[in-house]
């Protein structure tokens, strides 16, 4: 690519394809002079690896060009010349001014980051870079397994939040404290395949529903309840009622729904289910976590957070550009998608020493671990991991929502209608609806097409693609996918030892989230990604397994309280071949 590039900018009316020409004439314009390999103080979002949106619809790039762009973006320290960093007056000048204490507003040299709720990192693989340990082929010691990229960190790593912040608690908060918000970085190992199934199980709820609303309609005035399930997961009762036969304003009673907010979208992003695609956190997680804004988070040829910069991520973050076809908007949108597309596509964590059928499995699933953590979900034929094609915001975050402390909140509501409701199509919805309406699921589902408004790479063969996305997961005889994820991708109640000392947060359609529920963990990978629980409070597998019930595992309460009474009874042998089983789900050298 970097060749072509070369030559287009010397001939681009006759040697190079429409978007080389484009980004060859952007490079003439803010790379003169630049040296042409990248050192480790160049800019991260350069000419040669941006990725354009409306190339990738129009097919421009492969997926390994895709991934790479976002493997840069992932694993790269931004300067402030990318975007990184807020202004001297930024949204949260206020809280570094109060962390620092001795930083002078406007004088050029305030401390950039805050430890407390962002700016607090520099580059994603900041607290994403532990793939955990091993000992290599032919030693005696361990050491840190390669290709971290994209896996767990220590403590040094979690994330405070608190977006009162300098003061120690707001308004509503009877137990004042330095952060509200804590949260250990999760590996991101598989988590393609694990948006896709939450897609799928979404599409299902949802067309259980519209049965229930058809039936509501025949019968005004009567309710008509129906179960949802989808791929084997509970997810309680919903009761529709219709007060005439055209049913435009149906009265839904959610009253009995359970483990899924009541627009009956599976989130499966965070350890409370807030986000439901790669797009929608990425997104944010620049803004909050680098104060790198793109144009849909905060609009076009707009500077939220003062630093004399606009449409970030994009290679020319200065000029004002006319409309949102430019070349600055393409990238910005493009380059979102290229961070979400390495990030989906990473590799699955499923270790080659893993045995199934060993005593501690026969054991974890006994004592009911399995209820939650279920071993495995299955994809429709032919899974694909689909990233929305994004569109300007129209200006920068309301702060009267989001505070603006707390700009570039990582539980950012969707302005309008939710993204996944987008990838749903009429042909998934109706075999959704066949398969509720014969109780079982259909004998062949509709292989996955790629909806309008979307890129898609596919999940089992999506081509040649770096070291560090390893093996996919393979296909079944009916090209469905088996993915071993070791979760329900349900949120459950976890007691009082567990919640959240916080007010509740929400998710990415304006759901209240409950303090003390918890979206089940994916153990995939799970030996590897220690210290455990939502905000790493558990040094070993065994302590996360009992404060799933309090502390010392008598808090008796929560959904977990008689699987946990259950692994205390356990003998001691018992309960080491169940930790022994665990630590065969570890994730695999690149």
């Amino acid at each position: 690519m970097e060749k072509s590039l070369r030559q287009s900018t010397a001939n681009t009316e006759t040697t190079a394809p429409n978007h080389l020409v484009r980004l060859g004439a952007l490079a003439l314009f803010v790379g003169a002079g630049a040296p042409t390999h990248a050192l480790a103080q160049d800019r991260v979002i350069t000419t040669p690896v941006s990725i354009a949106q409306d190339q990738l619809a129009a097919g421009a790039y492969t997926p390994s060009q895709v991934v790479q762009s976002g493997r840069q973006f992932f694993g790269a320290a931004y300067l402030p010349s990318d975007g990184h960093g807020e202004g001297p007056t930024g949204p949260r000048s206020g809280i570094r001014q109060a962390f620092w204490g001795t930083a002078v507003a406007g004088s050029g040299l305030e401390i950039p980051f805050v430890r407390v709720n962002g700016l607090d990192a520099q580059a994603c693989f900041g607290c994403h870079n532990s793939a955990g340990t091993y000992v290599p082929p032919g030693e005696l010691h361990r050491t840190q397994k390669p290709g971290g990229l994209g896996g767990a960190a220590d403590f040094a790593s979690v994330l405070l939040a608190n977006s009162a912040f300098p003061s120690v608690g707001g308004a509503a908060d009877t137990q004042p404290r330095l952060t509200h918000v804590v949260r250990a970085p999760p590996k991101t190992y598989g988590t393609g395949y694990a948006q896709e199934l939450a897609i799928e199980m979404s599409e299902t709820l949802l067309a259980i529903e519209a049965g229930a609303t058809a039936a509501a309609a025949a019968f005004p005035g009567v309710q008509v309840t129906r179960h949802l399930i989808a791929k084997g997961v509970d997810f309680g009762d919903i009761t529709i009622t219709c007060p005439n036969a055209t049913c435009a304003s149906p009265v839904r009673d959610v009253s009995q729904i359970s483990g899924v907010s009541a627009d009956l979208i599976v989130r499966p992003l965070q350890h409370k289910g807030i986000t439901a695609t790669l797009r929608s956190f990425c997104k944010s997680a620049l803004d909050f976590h680098f104060s790198i804004q793109p144009v849909e988070v905060v609009g076009v040829n707009t500077d939220c957070d003062a630093d004399g910069l606009r449409n970030e991520m994009a290679v020319d973050n200065v000029s004002i550009v006319p409309n949102a076809q430019s070349l600055q908007v393409q990238q910005s949108l493009g380059n979102v998608a290229a961070l979400a597309a390495f990030t989906g596509m990473l590799r699955p964590p499923v270790s080659p020493s893993f045995v199934p059928g060993t005593r501690g499995e026969v054991i974890f699933d006994r004592i009911g671990c399995t209820s939650c953590h279920v071993q495995s979900l299955t994809t429709r034929r032919g899974p694909l991991f689909r990233i929305q094609l994004a569109s300007p915001a129209r200006a920068c975050p309301n702060t009267a929502i989001y505070g603006s402390a707390n700009l570039g909140s990582f539980s950012e509501v969707e302005a309008t209608r939710h993204s996944v409701l987008e990838t749903i199509s009429a042909q998934a919805t109706q075999d959704a609806l066949r398969s509720t309406q014969v109780g079982k699921a259909s004998t062949l589902p509709a292989i996955s097409t790629c909806p309008t408004g979307f890129y898609c790479i596919d999940l089992t063969n999506p081509g040649t693609l770096p070291p560090e996305f390893g093996h996919r997961l393979p296909a079944n005889a009916d090209l469905t996918v088996t993915v071993p994820l070791y979760s329900d991708l349900k949120r459950h109640d976890l007691g009082a030892y567990l919640a959240q000392q916080s007010p509740n947060q929400v998710d990415d359609g304006g759901n209240i989230i409950p303090n003390d529920e918890w979206l089940t963990t994916k153990l995939w990978g799970v030996a590897d990604n220690g210290p455990w629980l939502h905000d790493g409070r558990a040094r070993t597998l065994e302590e996360a397994i009992i404060m799933h019930d309090g502390a010392d595992g008598n808090a008796n309460d929560g959904e977990a309280v008689a699987v946990i009474n259950n692994f205390q009874a356990l003998s001691a042998t018992d309960k080491a071949a169940l930790i022994d089983f665990l630590l065969t789900l570890s994730v695999p050298n690149p």
